[in-house]
Formats: C-alpha cells, structure tokens, sequence
C-alpha cells in the first residue's frame, strides 16, 4: 500500500509541475501579447501625433499661401487698373493729337516722293503678281504670295508690316 501511496503522490507531483509549467508558458504568451499591443498603441499615438501636426502644418501653409496669393492678386489688380487708366488718358491725347494734326492741310514733298515710290513698290508687285502661273492650288497660291510679299518688301527695303500697310492704304486685296 505504501507502493500505491508513492506512485499516487508522484503522479500528482507530475501532474502539478506540468500545469506550473502551462501555466508559465500562458503567462509569457499573455505578457509578449501585451507587451506587443502596447508598444503597438505607443507606435499609434506617436503616428498620429505626427499625423495632427502635419494637419496643422499644412493648414498653415494653405493660410499663409492664400494670404499671398490674395495680396499679389490684389496688387495685380491695381496695377492692371493704374495701366488702364494710364492708356485710357493716352488714348485720349492722342485723340487730341490727331484732331490738331489733322487740322493742319500740310502737304509735303516727302509725302509726294513716298506716294510715288508707293505706286511703283504696288506696280512691281501687281507685275510679279500677275506672272504667276494660273494652274495652282489654293495652297500653293498662298504660299507664292507670301513670297512675293516677302520678295518685293527686301527689294524696296522695307519691313512686311509696312508693305502691308502700303497694301491696305490703296486697297490692294491680292
């Protein structure tokens, strides 16, 4: 009996020390996971903590930029609005010039050389103009044109602007 006693006693021995070391075992599982999930929420909070102040900021910076952006718009503006005042202050001397020129009958030489040398930049251009050859395209004519424009206002040393004017003022349309 003594036997059976022994080996009872140390079966419940076995047994104890087993569930001793489950439940350690269950006792560092349960730390590790709470060690985890705090360093876990530490690592949240310090995220969003970032997360805010670079909300904050950004806010900053949209007002700051905003705040710019509306005082350049604004000295723009004024800028803009002084321009338009001083051309519309210019536009009217000129008008008062051109009312005083324009009074004034005085015709010169100089305008009589220039209307001829006029007349004779538009007969070289109508010449050359009329020796093109009828069989071309739309395309092409524009283009032929043009080079003739470009041609006939090198020749008389004159820029395209003010062959085209000269153009203009005797209603030349080809």
């Amino acid at each position: 009996m003594s036997k059976l006693l022994l080996s009872l006693v140390l079966v419940i021995m076995i047994v104890a020390v087993s569930y001793i070391q489950a439940v350690r075992r269950q006792e560092k599982v349960d730390n590790s996971f709470q060690l985890g999930k705090k360093v876990s929420q530490q690592e949240i909070l310090k995220l969003e903590s970032r997360a805010d102040s670079l909300r904050t900021q950004l806010g900053n910076l949209n007002v700051v930029y905003g705040d710019s952006l509306l005082a350049i718009d604004k000295s723009r503006q004024r800028s803009a609005d002084s321009l338009a005042e001083l051309i519309s202050t210019q536009e009217k001397s000129i008008t008062e010039l051109k009312k005083k020129v324009g009074a004034k009958p005085a015709v010169s030489k100089k305008s009589d050389n220039a209307s001829k040398r006029h007349l004779e930049l538009l007969a070289c251009y109508k010449k050359r103009y009329e020796s093109l050859p009828s069989d071309l395209t739309e395309y092409e004519r524009k283009a032929a044109v043009s080079e003739l424009r470009q041609e006939t206002a090198s020749k008389y040393s004159i820029s395209l602007v003010e062959f085209n004017r000269i153009r203009n003022s005797y209603k030349v349309t080809y």
